[in-house]
């Protein structure tokens, strides 16, 4: 008696004596298939493809070394170059960084550099510009909306005082 409740004990306290079971799928007359799990069914669309980044092994690692070796007198030839490069392959935390990179390089050898305008034409931003475009134009034409409907109220409001 204390043998099987001993064993019992130690064979619940294992790793596997807590996991979740995953559900099983059920073939005919009740017989379980240990090697086919239930796949649940996706309800939501499948997103847009993302820009994915593509540079070559130790290409990232290549313009880091560019701007660590910028000097004053070819450091806009450099950016321009960088800027290039990083356009269409890059990402957006990379072309952030570059750009952190650049302004600080610029800082340390006093150059004006727009750190702002630089890369804006990357094809990492382009999907995030045009989110941000239709937000903005939904915004506006929320705003006219609510100016129109508040021009129709103002005539109403203004007739009633001079019924008094």
């Amino acid at each position: 008696m204390m043998r099987s409740l001993l064993v019992t004990l130690l064979l619940s306290s294992t790793a596997l004596g807590f996991v979740p079971v995953m559900p099983i799928a059920r073939a005919p007359f009740g017989v379980l298939k240990a090697d086919a799990v239930v796949e649940e069914e996706a309800t939501e669309a499948p997103a847009a493809p993302k820009f994915k980044a593509s540079f070559a092994k130790g290409e990232l690692a290549g313009i880091n070394r560019k701007i660590a070796k910028a000097e004053a007198a070819s450091f806009s030839a450099v950016a321009k170059e960088i800027e290039s490069q990083i356009a269409d392959k890059s990402g957006r935390n990379f072309l952030s960084k570059a750009r952190r990179r650049l302004s600080n390089k610029a800082k340390d050898l006093g150059i004006d550099f727009d750190a702002s305008s630089w890369g804006t034409g990357a094809k990492c931003v382009e999907s995030r510009r045009a989110k941000q475009d239709a937000y903005v134009k939904a915004k506006i034409e929320e705003l006219a909306a609510a100016a129109e409907e508040e021009k129709e109220e103002e005539p109403a409001e203004e007739e009633a005082p001079a019924e008094e």
